[in-house]
C-alpha cells in the first residue's frame, strides 16, 4: 500500500492531464447565434473595416483634447485628413452595425481551452468606435448634428453587439465600454452644440 502511494504522488506530480473534451467547440457552439445565418452575420463587414482602417497619427493622441476644435489649426486639418482617409473603414462599419450579431468562431491556443482563446480583433474594433465617435465630434463642429448622432448610434450598436451573454467576458466588457463612450460622447455633442428641437426630437 505505501508503494502503491508513492506511485501515485510520483504520477500526480509528473503526468499531464490529457484533455479529452473540446471545449472550445463547445463554446462556439453555445455562443452561436440561434438560426445562424452566414449572411447575417457582421464579421466579414467588421474584417473589411479593419482592413481598410487607418490608426490615428501620433500627433492627435492627446488625451487631455477631446473636442475638435481644441486642436490647433495644424492638428485639425490633420484629424480632418485621418477622418477622410477612413471613409471607407467607416461605410463597412454601418454594413456591420446594421447586422442583428457579430459572432467568430474561436479557436485556442492551449489544448482546447476556453483559456486560450485570443480576441485579436477587440483591439481594432476599440479603435475603431474611437475613430467614429471623433468622425461624430467633427461632424457635429461644422453643424451636421443629425449625421454626428447617425456615427455616435452606429458606436452604440456596435457595443451591443458585443454585450451577448454567451460570448466572452472580455468581448461583453468591451461592448460595455463602447456603449458607455458612446453615451458620454452623445452628451458631449448635446452639450457642445445648439440644436433645434427637431434634431433633439429625432435623437
Amino acid at each position: 500500500l505505501f508503494a502503491l502511494l508513492i506511485v501515485k504522488i510520483v504520477l500526480f506530480f509528473t503526468v499531464k492531464p490529457k484533455v479529452t473534451v473540446d471545449y472550445v467547440a463547445q463554446f462556439n457552439k453555445l455562443s452561436m447565434p440561434q438560426n445562424y445565418d452566414l449572411n447575417e452575420n457582421a464579421a466579414q463587414y467588421y474584417q473589411k473595416a479593419f482592413d481598410a482602417f487607418v490608426d490615428m497619427p501620433e500627433g492627435l493622441r492627446k488625451p487631455y483634447i477631446n473636442w475638435p476644435a481644441d486642436f490647433n489649426g495644424t492638428e485639425q486639418a490633420l484629424l480632418e485628413k485621418w477622418l477622410a482617409s477612413n471613409a471607407q473603414a467607416f461605410e463597412y462599419f454601418r454594413e456591420a452595425v446594421n447586422k442583428p450579431y457579430y459572432w467568430l468562431e474561436r479557436k485556442s491556443d492551449r489544448n482546447n481551452t476556453v483559456a486560450g482563446i485570443l480576441p485579436p480583433e477587440l483591439d481594432l474594433l476599440n479603435k475603431l468606435t474611437k475613430a467614429l465617435v471623433w468622425n461624430a465630434k467633427f461632424h457635429a463642429t461644422g453643424g451636421q448634428s443629425q449625421i454626428a448622432f447617425e456615427y455616435i448610434l452606429d458606436c452604440y450598436r456596435a457595443g451591443k453587439q458585443k454585450c451577448r451573454p454567451n460570448l466572452l467576458l472580455v468581448e461583453q466588457l468591451l461592448g460595455l465600454r463602447i456603449k458607455q463612450d458612446a453615451t458620454y460622447n452623445a452628451l458631449l455633442i448635446l452639450d457642445k452644440s445648439r440644436l433645434d428641437s427637431g434634431d433633439l426630437k429625432s435623437f
